[in-house]
């Protein structure tokens, strides 16, 4: 017996790293073999270095009709060096929730005589009393003679013989077994919109084997539905649905792709490579983000830190949290001052947040953990990138900063240039988009680099404004002293030195174009200009 994770065409494997994942975690000792195209061979042998217990197929391209439609999955059916072979469909997000060494011993399974048994396609497109078949998970019983039989029923046909709505395997299985095939309880291979559109099926959720994402995947969808169904045009939602893939929009969606993405959170192990330090002021911002910390759609690896104003005789700061003290518009990068200090802190990663990050946001503040999963791993720990996932788009950087803050960039250059750095350096990208300092992951050597600059940046730009600010604020200032406006600059002053230093900005969101309609619709500077 084996299992076999199929990756079809994909040339990106986090949806098979987590089901191979979760059928270990869920205790299956069954071999599994990863079968490949020549198109997602090298992705098999990524997971083969991840996964060492694992083999690696690549399976040809069996048969072909005169529209080059390709059926390689069918090769699982001369897999005769097994008598039984479990086969899924690798390159969707499905994850295992039991064992799945017990499908294998079901009576079902062994009462049946049959080469093929399949579970039910129920959900959004198919209601019981339904017997179409989905492909996605399969019990088969090898054979060559049944094998050349397909391939010689499948070259004969001059044209697809069912919807194009359904995929060419799929299809093709059904035409030639027909609902005779399907005999494995619908548990075996439940699809997330069941919950939904068979809503009185859905109380055995408690006893699913395979969740099986239709439409809208966990690995691609990391905003909120409150976020996507207030932002989301009207036309892309029409679009989407009659694609069937607006699930994402409904509040169960979290729900359910929460069971993915704490199997992801296990498998990606955020917690050894870096801590998520949540910064917080008061008991309001503290609050959110102890409820943050407790959602299961994020990972488990935030600590916090109070940041506390020097004048204030009884900060809030509760019991066992570490605390940072400074002036009330530098706080946020006194705690980035303050964790890069830390002696005992050796992860090659850190990340910060605050109470500002939302996904109801109209820049939609919500990490695509999968992006910065593959961006830290492409990175390593020494490598020049800053993650962020909350920021402003600017087709021209400059005029957005004269926009909200005039008088900026002059005194911003003037204070680079005592630090011996020339204007002529300054040529920042066009439409471009812009983090938010206090929103960022990036390993620890480089926030201490950052850190060492902006902390000379600060202390020449105290000196040379000691009695004013030299640029306008959003919210006049007491006093107008420097102090009183130098929050506003360390914010700026990261996208400076990134230029400056040759760090890459990358933005790990989901969807960059959604976040960019709301503040583009609020002002023009935040709008693309020509190249």
């Amino acid at each position: 017996r084996a299992i076999v994770a199929f990756l079809g065409n994909v040339s990106e494997p986090t949806a098979a790293r987590v089901l191979i994942h979760s059928i270990r975690q869920q205790g299956s000792r069954t071999p599994i073999i990863v079968a490949t195209t020549e198109i997602s061979f090298q992705s098999g042998e990524e997971l083969l270095w991840e996964f060492p217990d694992i083999s690696v197929r690549e399976w040809s391209q069996p048969g072909k009709w005169v529209d080059t439609t390709r059926h390689a999955e069918l090769n699982v059916f001369n897999m005769v060096d097994y008598d039984e072979v479990l086969f899924i469909d690798a390159s969707v997000d499905i994850i295992a929730l039991d064992n799945l060494d017990h499908m294998f011993a079901d009576r079902v399974v062994g009462n049946s005589s049959s080469r093929m048994l399949a579970a039910p396609d129920w959900g959004r497109w198919a209601t019981t009393p339904s017997e179409k078949l989905n492909s996605g998970v399969l019990i088969v019983r090898p054979s060559t003679e049944l094998f050349l039989c397909m391939l010689q029923v499948l070259t004969s046909l001059q044209k697809p013989q069912w919807s194009t709505m359904e995929s060419e395997s799929q299809g093709f299985l059904r035409l030639f077994f027909g609902g005779k095939a399907v005999v494995l309880p619908f548990l075996y291979n439940t699809e997330n919109t069941l919950e939904k559109y068979i809503g009185h099926l859905w109380f055995k959720q408690k006893h699913l084997t395979l969740l099986r994402f239709a439409g809208a995947t966990p690995h691609e969808t990391w905003s909120t539905p409150r976020f996507l169904r207030e932002f989301r045009s009207e036309s892309v939602k029409e679009a989407l649905a009659k694609a069937g893939k607006d699930y994402d929009q409904d509040d169960m969606f979290n729900t359910l792709s929460a069971k993915w993405k704490q199997s992801f959170y296990t498998l990606a192990n955020f917690s050894d490579i870096m801590t998520m330090f949540g910064l917080f002021h008061d008991r309001v911002s503290f609050d959110v983000l102890r409820r943050r910390a407790n959602d299961q759609s994020q990972p488990k690896n935030m600590d916090v830190m109070a940041l506390t104003n020097a004048l204030d005789p009884n900060p809030f700061v509760p019991r066992g949290v570490s605390a940072q003290r400074g002036m009330l518009d530098r706080l946020v990068f006194e705690g980035l001052m303050a964790t890069s200090r830390l002696p005992w802190y050796d992860k090659p990663w850190i990340g910060f947040t605050t109470e500002a990050e939302s996904g109801d946001l109209g820049e939609g503040a919500t990490v695509d953990w999968v992006k910065a999963d593959r961006a830290m791993s492409l990175s390593g720990t020494r490598g020049r990138t800053i993650l962020f996932w909350y920021g402003l788009f600017a087709g021209d950087y400059w005029e957005m900063m004269e926009k909200h803050h005039k008088g900026m960039q002059v005194a911003l250059l003037a204070v680079l240039r005592q630090m011996g750095l020339s204007s002529q350096r300054m040529t920042m990208p066009r439409n471009s988009v812009w983090p938010f300092g206090h929103n960022i992951i990036l390993p620890t050597e480089l926030l201490r680099e950052f850190v060492s600059f902006a902390e000379k940046f600060m202390n020449l730009f105290t000196m040379t404004y000691s009695r004013t600010c030299p640029f306008d604020t959003p919210v006049p200032l007491q006093g107008a002293s420097a102090q009183g406006c130098i929050g506003y600059t360390t914010e700026r002053i990261i996208h400076v030195w990134a230029v400056l230093a040759k760090v890459n900005l990358k933005y790990v969101v989901d969807d960059p174009q959604l976040r960019y309609v709301a503040p583009c619709n609020a002002d023009v500077v935040h709008c693309r200009k020509p190249s």
